[in-house]
């Protein structure tokens, strides 16, 4: 809501300390995480998207492009929530497959056997049973 009202005093020509206060109560409320993560990555050497994301946001600040340094911090934040909740709903929906799959069945036609692999993963799959000759 601050980055919102932080876009909003931009536009109306309000004093720009007002869209700052906004816009850094926006990045602090939402992005704090992502630069915590960013900046240990840029550290690390490694350039993820929390990094890029961190760098962004900061040279928005120090241009003073307060409102959208706001806007794309909650925006990145959105997106990441939205990724998590994707991320469940698709775990559970194969966990949820993976228990109506039979323990094991030996098919009398073709000689095909389902078999649950005790991997970490949880990876079913079928193997062509073994059949001498």
């Amino acid at each position: 809501m601050a980055a919102l009202t932080s876009e909003g005093v931009h536009w109306a020509g309000l004093p720009t300390w007002l869209a700052a206060a906004l816009a850094l109560a926006a990045v602090l409320t939402c992005g704090l995480t992502t630069y915590k993560k960013g900046w240990i990555a840029i550290r690390n050497g490694n350039l993820n998207i929390n990094a890029l994301m961190s760098i962004a946001v900061t040279g928005a600040l120090l241009l003073g492009q307060w409102p959208e340094a706001a806007m794309v911090m909650v925006l990145f934040t959105l997106a990441e929530l939205i990724e998590a909740k994707s991320l469940d709903r698709a775990r559970n929906a194969i966990k949820g497959l993976m228990q109506l799959t039979p323990r094991a069945r030996d098919g009398a036609a073709g000689g095909w056997q389902l078999a649950r692999h005790g991997g970490q993963d949880g990876y079913c799959g079928c193997a062509r049973a073994h059949q001498a000759r």
